[in-house]
Protein backbone atom coordinates (compact mmCIF):
# COMPACT_ATOMS: atom_id res chain seq x y z
CA UNK A 1 0.00 0.00 0.00
CA UNK A 2 1.38 3.40 -1.00
CA UNK A 3 2.02 6.05 1.62
CA UNK A 4 -0.19 9.13 1.31
CA UNK A 5 1.56 12.20 -0.01
CA UNK A 6 0.19 15.25 1.74
CA UNK A 7 -0.81 18.25 -0.39
CA UNK A 8 0.64 16.76 -3.59
CA UNK A 9 -2.55 16.17 -5.60
CA UNK A 10 -2.29 19.45 -7.57
CA UNK A 11 1.28 18.56 -8.57
CA UNK A 12 0.29 15.04 -9.58
CA UNK A 13 -2.57 16.44 -11.68
CA UNK A 14 -0.15 18.86 -13.36
CA UNK A 15 2.25 16.00 -14.16
CA UNK A 16 -0.71 13.95 -15.44
CA UNK A 17 -1.63 16.79 -17.79
CA UNK A 18 1.96 17.12 -19.03
CA UNK A 19 2.09 13.38 -19.73
CA UNK A 20 -1.21 13.57 -21.60
CA UNK A 21 0.22 16.38 -23.76
CA UNK A 22 3.38 14.34 -24.35
CA UNK A 23 1.26 11.39 -25.45
CA UNK A 24 -0.37 13.70 -28.01
CA UNK A 25 3.04 14.48 -29.52
CA UNK A 26 3.81 17.67 -27.58
CA UNK A 27 6.87 16.76 -25.53
CA UNK A 28 7.20 18.24 -22.06
CA UNK A 29 9.87 19.04 -19.51
CA UNK A 30 8.89 19.30 -15.83
CA UNK A 31 11.26 20.71 -13.25
CA UNK A 32 10.50 19.71 -9.66
CA UNK A 33 12.52 21.69 -7.16
CA UNK A 34 12.60 22.28 -3.43
CA UNK A 35 14.61 21.86 -0.29
CA UNK A 36 16.30 18.56 0.49
CA UNK A 37 13.85 16.10 2.04
CA UNK A 38 10.69 17.89 0.94
CA UNK A 39 9.50 14.92 -1.13
CA UNK A 40 10.53 15.60 -4.72
CA UNK A 41 11.58 12.03 -5.41
CA UNK A 42 8.52 10.65 -3.59
CA UNK A 43 6.31 12.79 -5.83
CA UNK A 44 8.02 11.50 -8.98
CA UNK A 45 7.90 7.89 -7.74
CA UNK A 46 4.15 8.20 -7.01
CA UNK A 47 3.58 9.69 -10.47
CA UNK A 48 5.50 6.82 -12.05
CA UNK A 49 3.55 4.23 -10.01
CA UNK A 50 0.33 5.67 -11.43
CA UNK A 51 1.65 5.54 -15.01
CA UNK A 52 3.55 2.25 -15.28
CA UNK A 53 1.68 1.39 -18.47
CA UNK A 54 1.62 2.42 -21.26
CA UNK A 55 4.75 4.49 -20.53
CA UNK A 56 8.44 3.67 -20.51
CA UNK A 57 10.64 5.19 -17.81
CA UNK A 58 14.36 5.92 -18.02
CA UNK A 59 16.07 7.16 -14.85
CA UNK A 60 19.43 8.90 -14.51
CA UNK A 61 21.06 10.86 -11.72
CA UNK A 62 23.56 13.64 -11.35
CA UNK A 63 26.23 12.87 -8.80
CA UNK A 64 26.70 15.03 -5.74
CA UNK A 65 30.44 15.14 -6.27
CA UNK A 66 32.73 18.14 -6.38
CA UNK A 67 33.47 17.19 -9.97
CA UNK A 68 30.57 15.07 -11.28
CA UNK A 69 31.17 12.82 -14.26
CA UNK A 70 30.27 14.51 -17.53
CA UNK A 71 26.94 13.32 -18.95
CA UNK A 72 26.47 11.07 -15.91
CA UNK A 73 22.68 10.70 -16.27
CA UNK A 74 23.12 9.55 -19.88
CA UNK A 75 25.39 6.69 -18.70
CA UNK A 76 22.62 5.62 -16.30
CA UNK A 77 20.05 5.78 -19.08
CA UNK A 78 22.31 3.91 -21.52
CA UNK A 79 22.38 0.92 -19.12
CA UNK A 80 18.58 0.75 -19.33
CA UNK A 81 18.37 0.73 -23.12
CA UNK A 82 19.46 -1.48 -25.98
CA UNK A 83 20.74 1.43 -28.03
CA UNK A 84 24.24 2.37 -29.20
CA UNK A 85 24.22 5.18 -26.63
CA UNK A 86 26.76 3.58 -24.28
CA UNK A 87 29.25 2.95 -27.09
CA UNK A 88 28.93 6.57 -28.18
CA UNK A 89 29.46 7.84 -24.64
CA UNK A 90 32.63 5.77 -24.35
CA UNK A 91 33.91 6.81 -27.78
CA UNK A 92 35.12 9.99 -29.38
CA UNK A 93 31.82 11.13 -30.89
CA UNK A 94 30.69 14.71 -31.25
CA UNK A 95 27.83 15.97 -29.09
CA UNK A 96 25.45 16.46 -32.03
CA UNK A 97 25.66 12.74 -32.82
CA UNK A 98 25.37 11.83 -29.15
CA UNK A 99 22.25 13.91 -28.57
CA UNK A 100 20.71 12.73 -31.87
CA UNK A 101 21.11 9.18 -30.53
CA UNK A 102 19.42 10.20 -27.26
CA UNK A 103 16.50 11.65 -29.22
CA UNK A 104 16.32 8.50 -31.35
CA UNK A 105 16.12 6.42 -28.17
CA UNK A 106 13.29 8.58 -26.84
CA UNK A 107 11.24 7.93 -29.97
CA UNK A 108 12.12 4.21 -30.32
CA UNK A 109 9.15 3.01 -28.29
CA UNK A 110 5.62 3.88 -29.42
CA UNK A 111 4.59 4.56 -25.80
CA UNK A 112 5.48 7.91 -24.22
CA UNK A 113 8.88 7.84 -22.53
CA UNK A 114 9.38 9.49 -19.16
CA UNK A 115 12.98 10.44 -18.44
CA UNK A 116 13.81 11.28 -14.84
CA UNK A 117 17.10 13.06 -14.18
CA UNK A 118 17.56 13.36 -10.46
CA UNK A 119 19.59 15.83 -8.38
CA UNK A 120 20.27 18.57 -10.89
CA UNK A 121 21.68 21.19 -8.54
CA UNK A 122 21.62 24.23 -10.82
CA UNK A 123 19.04 23.95 -13.60
CA UNK A 124 19.55 27.56 -14.69
CA UNK A 125 23.18 26.74 -15.49
CA UNK A 126 22.14 23.69 -17.51
CA UNK A 127 19.52 25.67 -19.41
CA UNK A 128 22.20 28.14 -20.49
CA UNK A 129 24.18 25.38 -22.14
CA UNK A 130 23.64 25.22 -25.90
CA UNK A 131 23.21 21.45 -26.15
CA UNK A 132 20.75 21.38 -23.27
CA UNK A 133 18.64 24.08 -24.93
CA UNK A 134 18.77 22.22 -28.21
CA UNK A 135 17.62 18.92 -26.74
CA UNK A 136 14.84 20.60 -24.72
CA UNK A 137 13.63 22.35 -27.89
CA UNK A 138 13.56 19.02 -29.74
CA UNK A 139 11.76 17.23 -26.89
CA UNK A 140 8.80 19.54 -27.56
CA UNK A 141 8.13 17.66 -30.80
CA UNK A 142 8.26 14.16 -29.26
CA UNK A 143 5.83 12.00 -27.31
CA UNK A 144 8.17 12.28 -24.35
CA UNK A 145 8.25 13.78 -20.91
CA UNK A 146 11.26 14.59 -18.78
CA UNK A 147 10.97 15.12 -15.03
CA UNK A 148 13.91 16.60 -13.18
CA UNK A 149 13.68 16.58 -9.38
CA UNK A 150 16.33 18.98 -8.17
CA UNK A 151 17.56 20.36 -4.90
CA UNK A 152 17.89 24.09 -4.52
CA UNK A 153 21.53 24.36 -3.37
CA UNK A 154 22.42 26.42 -0.34
CA UNK A 155 23.52 29.89 -1.39
CA UNK A 156 21.95 29.40 -4.83
CA UNK A 157 21.50 33.15 -5.12
CA UNK A 158 25.29 33.46 -5.00
CA UNK A 159 25.88 31.22 -8.01
CA UNK A 160 27.27 32.94 -11.10
CA UNK A 161 24.71 33.64 -13.81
Amino acid sequence: MAVDLLERDPFLRMLDDLLRQAGEGHGQVASISGEAGIGKTSLVERFLEQHQAPTRTLWGACEALFTPRPLGPLYDIARQTKSPLRALLDGEVNRATLFATVLDELTRDPAPTIVVIEDILDPEYLERQRNQKDIVRRIASLDHMEAAPQVDPPGKEDLPK
